[in-house]
């Protein structure tokens, strides 16, 4: 991925995040329960 800014780079990480956190915390609700 080509960057013109660093200050474009901190949003995609953001979103990769939070869709990592996503997965998680949806995976946890869905395991947990039994």
């Amino acid at each position: 991925i080509e960057v013109a800014n660093l200050q474009d780079i901190p949003p995609i990480l953001g979103e990769r995040i939070r869709g990592i956190e996503g997965i998680e915390s949806t995976t946890s609700l869905v395991t947990l329960p039994d």
